[in-house]
């Protein structure tokens, strides 16, 4: 635990919490990308790392996951109020394992993200968990294409007052909305894929993209806005 503390990272090389826990409380914590090019990667291989009613920045790196047959899952946590700020953050799990990346964003904290997953691939699998809290996308969120035998699955849950704001697409596996806010400039649902919006929730987005074999209810106490 780093606790209360004015903490810098500078990231000349990888670091990575592997099978191990890393919580911050309060104070603040920043990266800075002191490598001659593309900044490095921070990355939780198994494990978690919390950031506990603390400021952190991550611009300085690669927020990233990575899960194996060998670790635990791999999550990352704000709450009481946290905020963080990433450039790039890169979650990362595939169908086809026990184990899988969890974001979590709880009890009034606050995720500014500009990019989700690497070189513009995409999102890479996960489950994004936005309850009570705000999460704000300066680009797409959209699931990668499935490489191989890497099924990557993408699931999105806004509950509990929690609002998601993406300046582009919304394009994942699955998408549950419970008393949930999501505004986007477009919201994709693919075949075999699902869209639910629960309670008093408001949706809005300039387009919906509804595909054949996919899934979208909406409740009667909820809005949609397209």
């Amino acid at each position: 635990m780093i606790k209360d503390s004015q903490t810098t990272l500078e990231s000349y090389e990888l670091s990575q919490i592997s099978d191990a826990n890393l919580t911050i409380q309060g104070g603040k914590f920043n990266v800075i990308n002191s490598y001659q090019g593309s900044p490095k990667s921070f990355t939780v291989g198994g494990g978690s790392f919390v950031i506990d009613g603390a400021e952190v920045d991550m611009r300085g790196a690669v927020l990233a996951t990575r899960t194996s047959t060998s670790n635990a899952n791999a999550v990352i946590t704000l709450k009481n109020g946290a905020t963080l700020n990433a450039g790039t953050l890169e979650l990362y799990t595939y169908d086809g394992i026990s184990n899988t990346t969890i974001f979590n964003i709880e009890s009034g904290s606050v995720a500014n993200v500009e990019t989700m997953g690497s070189y513009g691939l995409g999102n890479k699998g996960g489950t994004i968990n936005v309850d009570n809290a705000t999460l704000n996308i300066a680009d797409n969120f959209i699931q990668a294409e499935n490489s191989g035998s890497q099924v990557y699955t993408t699931n999105l849950n806004v509950t509990n007052g929690g609002k998601i704001s993406v300046k582009g697409a919304i394009d994942v596996s699955s998408a549950v909305i419970n008393n949930g806010t999501v505004i986007a400039n477009e919201i994709v649902v693919k075949s075999g894929r699902t869209l639910s919006v629960i309670g008093a929730s408001d949706v809005t987005a300039d387009l919906l993209t509804v595909h054949d074999g996919s899934s979208v209810s909406i409740s009667e106490d909820a809005t949609l806005n397209i």
